[in-house]
């Protein structure tokens, strides 16, 4: 039986890894590949790299991936981002192996996704400061070429644009409304690379109102206020004298006597008399009744 598992597993044929891609985001490059099945056996992947357009470079294992029996290869440690680069994969079984499913060329410098940044936003009096941030990895690597594109709007008109910036982080925005709410949607700019696919971040805050709007709006109210009392207090007057007699019709109703009892009281009053007891009828006397019995 063992002969024949071993002829069986020597005359198989493993598939190539199909659906071979990379996904870098923010210099983070992972290769993907769809799973590959063998009956009754353990599939391993091996992973290798060589440099594009030098065919003195030998394609050489990603240590970290070899083997593997994940679907997937984080080669970033093992490739420099600058480097182009060529990565294949293959399936593994005990002795038996698949053909080679090979990438197109792959700098990471170039093609990985750029964001979205570290935002936060620090709200002043009529002012906003934008405090934005990358991994470090980014930030070692595009050095002074990265910057921030920063566009800032009301919430509720954000298809209006309040101001724009392009620099480095912070960004400050003065001269804002007060007691309104202000968005901003930040993005990286490497300006070396300006083929980068780059994800935006939203942020919203609050404006605050500085000393002097404060001091104006506190002065306002002190002064409303006392008006608005002594507009109440003379309206309040104004409104009782003109409507004195119905506020006293409310407060002191007249009672006045239903109709039907003032005419019950006018009438003369009604006298009940006794009939004298000689009026009534004597009890008239009743008949004798005489009861016979027969005795035998």
């Amino acid at each position: 039986m063992f002969v024949c598992q071993v002829i069986h597993r020597g005359l198989s044929v493993l598939v190539a890894p199909d659906n071979v891609t990379i996904i870098s985001k923010n210099l983070l490059s992972i290769l993907y590949w769809s799973p590959v099945t063998a009956e009754n056996w353990t599939v391993h992947y091996r992973v290798q790299y060589k440099l594009s357009h030098d065919n003195k470079w030998s394609w050489t294992d990603i240590e970290t991936c070899n083997p593997t029996n994940k679907t997937e290869c984080n080669f970033t440690s093992a490739i420099r981002a600058s480097f182009t680069v060529n990565l294949r994969v293959r399936a593994e079984s005990g002795t038996d192996f698949s053909s080679w499913s090979e990438t197109e060329s792959f700098c990471a410098l170039n093609e990985t996704v750029i964001g979205p940044p570290n935002v936060n936003l620090i709200p002043g009096k009529r002012a906003m400061t934008v405090v934005a941030s990358v991994p470090p990895s980014l930030k070692n690597e595009y050095k002074d070429h990265l910057k921030y594109s920063v566009v800032s709007f009301k919430k509720d008109d954000p298809m209006k644009k309040v101001g724009f910036r392009l620099q480095k982080s912070p960004i400050l925005f003065e001269d804002l409304v007060p007691w309104t709410r202000y968005c901003v949607n930040v993005s990286i700019v490497i300006s070396k690379f300006t083929e980068l696919k780059t994800v935006p971040k939203k942020e919203c805050t609050d404006i605050l109102e500085d000393e002097e709007t404060k001091s104006i709006k506190l002065l306002v109210i002190s002064v409303l206020i006392p008006i608005g009392v002594i507009a109440m207090v003379i309206g309040c007057l104004f409104l009782v004298k003109k409507n004195y007699g119905h506020i006293k019709h409310l407060l002191l109703p007249v009672w006045e006597v239903p109709n039907h009892i003032q005419q019950f009281l006018a009438e003369p009053s009604y006298e009940f008399c006794e009939m004298p007891l000689s009026s009534y009828s004597r009890e008239e006397p009743c008949d004798t009744i005489t009861v016979l019995l027969e005795i035998d």
